[in-house]
Order: structure tokens, then sequence, then C-alpha cells
């Protein structure tokens, strides 16, 4: 994850961990009005293989699928979005997902300071997650993402990762654990 501007809040973890993640502010939309009907995060579970994990959220509340903001792949972003994903080479199958604003629709994963990483975010003037996310289903009370191609650049997620996942301008912050 690459820190750039965006302001980063330390989020303290048990066992004295910490993770560096986005801060935003939670209840209000991207355009600082007041956010629709809370969303509930209920669980979050990683299953699949730590190169190609699946997520899958599940809760109340989400509303409809969130519109990729920007429109354009991370990974052909460049300067115009604060980013140089662009110069990164296109990975795998060159399904990189979307970027999905500040607080719609993104997760961050680590160990400690500074080594984390998220995808799917994108602060307008300030920030761009390379890493887009592959909405595979949504609906008001189930999710199922994966990571984009270029995942296959950086440090994958495994498990004893702390995570932070943000979904309708609500959070939801665990320990990573992959399930068959």
């Amino acid at each position: 994850m690459r820190f750039g501007r965006l302001r980063w809040a330390t989020l303290a973890v048990a066992g004295g961990t910490a993770l560096a993640v986005p801060l935003v502010q939670t209840g209000v939309s991207a355009w600082g009005s007041p956010a629709p009907a809370a969303a509930v995060i209920k669980t979050v579970a990683f299953t699949g293989k730590s190169n190609a994990p699946v997520i899958t959220i599940t809760g109340s509340g989400f509303a409809k699928k969130p519109s990729p903001d920007p429109k354009i792949s991370p990974a052909k972003a460049g300067a115009k979005y604060h980013s140089a994903c662009d110069t990164q080479p296109l990975q795998g199958n060159g399904k990189d997902g979307s970027d999905y604003g500040p607080t719609a629709l993104g997760v961050g994963w680590g160990t400690s300071v500074p080594t984390g990483y998220s995808a799917g975010v994108y602060v307008p003037g300030s920030y761009l997650d390379c890493i887009g996310l592959v909405v595979k289903s949504y609906t008001a009370t189930k999710v199922v993402l994966q990571l984009g191609c270029q995942y296959a650049l950086y440090t994958p997620i495994k498990a004893g990762d702390d995570y932070l996942m943000q979904i309708a301008g609500v959070t939801r912050t665990g320990k990573v654990s992959f399930s068959t």
C-alpha cells in the first residue's frame, strides 16, 4: 500500500500489533452529506487461497452496488488520480476491478504499521489503490469480492493478518482466517 497523502489512522488490535488504515469518517457520504440508513456488517469470511482470496461479507443495509469511483481501472490510473498505478505491468488476466471512493467498498490487510495494504479505495485528490475490487455478487445482505489482477504485485493476505472491511460507510475489523 502506498501511503501517499492520505491521512492514516493506527488501529490497535489484540496482541499489541497495529494496522495503518485510511482515515475516513463513517456515517457521512464521500460528499459530506448524511449517509443512508446504517449498514451492519455481521461477518467477513475469507475463502480460497492467499494468492486468490474470495471475500464474502454478510449483513444488512448494503443498499445497491456502488458505482466505480473513478470510472477508470486502477491499473490504468495515472497522475490525474494521484497514482502511479499505470506504471505497473498489467498482471494475470488483466481484470483489475474497480475502486469505489473513500467509504463505499474497500478492504485493508496487514500485520503492523507500515506494512499494510488495501484495495478498492479512492480518495479524490489524494489517494488511489492500485488493487481494484472485482465484485462477483452484491445484494443488500451479501457481497462477494475478489481482488483485481494487480494484487499479484503485493504482499498477499494471509491467515492471522488484521483486516479492515468498509462497505456502505461502515467498518468492521478482525483477523483473517481462511476457511474452505
